[in-house]
């Protein structure tokens, strides 16, 4: 926007006072610093492999399951499970994720749709899952995704899929409240550190079942960071 020359001081700059003012339309809030981080995470960043959480997850998993990810980002898990078999269903807002995730399903040949929704937005949200048939055999999944988000989506979403017939799997990995402090590989962007213990009296509060929960370091490590997860 301002050239090469941003950085350089020019004492002899003048702005005409009469003229300025503030206007809150260019404020760049916490939405639209986020989205902006992950427009370029997405564009400068392409693991492939899938994640050892989502190894976890399909190994407790029957065949030929119905794998939805809220939050897919480049579709590293979702391409995972469709390689495993699994029909797959991703969403995320960021277009270049989705780009790309859609182009290593059409590459790969497998059975996995992607599609922009902004899970903030319930109509966007609601429209994707009534789209897709929920039964015994369906995991919603969402992997290092609600820590990147405000408590009250977190709440939204659970809204959202509770809403969904029972019997499904919910399938969650984010950073708890001990992560804080821990270094970071990518720097700094908004993150949410999370107490487990009110995720899992939330998700009671609406009649799911724990089945499962794991609480420390060691579950994902990438290079030099070894995250604190639940």
């Amino acid at each position: 926007t301002f050239g090469s020359g941003w950085k350089v001081p020019d004492p002899g700059f003048k702005h005409n006072s009469a003229t300025r003012r503030i206007d809150p339309a260019y404020y760049v809030d916490r939405a639209r610093l986020s989205k902006l981080y992950w427009k370029q995470f997405y564009r400068d960043n392409n693991v492939t492999e899938g994640s050892p959480f989502a190894k976890f997850v399909a190994g407790r998993l029957p065949p030929k399951c119905t794998i939805i990810e809220i939050g897919s980002g480049t579709g590293r898990d979702a391409i995972f499970f469709a390689e495993h078999g699994h029909a797959v269903f991703g969403a995320d807002r960021a277009a270049e994720g989705v780009e790309r995730a859609a182009a290593a399903a059409r590459d790969g040949g497998l059975q996995a749709g992607f599609q922009v929704v902004d899970a903030a937005d319930r109509a966007q949200l609601r429209a994707f899952l009534d789209r897709i048939a929920v039964d015994g055999k369906s995991v919603v999944y969402m992997r290092f995704f609600l820590h990147s988000i405000p408590r009250e989506v977190q709440e939204l979403i659970f809204d959202e899929i509770s809403r969904l017939p029972a019997g499904f799997l919910l399938a969650l990995e984010f950073r708890t409240d001990q992560d804080a402090h821990q270094p970071k590989v990518y720097g700094e962007h908004y993150r949410r550190y999370i107490k487990p213990s009110e995720v899992l009296h939330s998700l009671s509060a609406r009649g799911f079942r724990i089945e499962f929960e794991e609480e420390g370091t060691g579950l994902s490590p990438s290079g030099k960071e070894d995250p604190h997860l639940a």
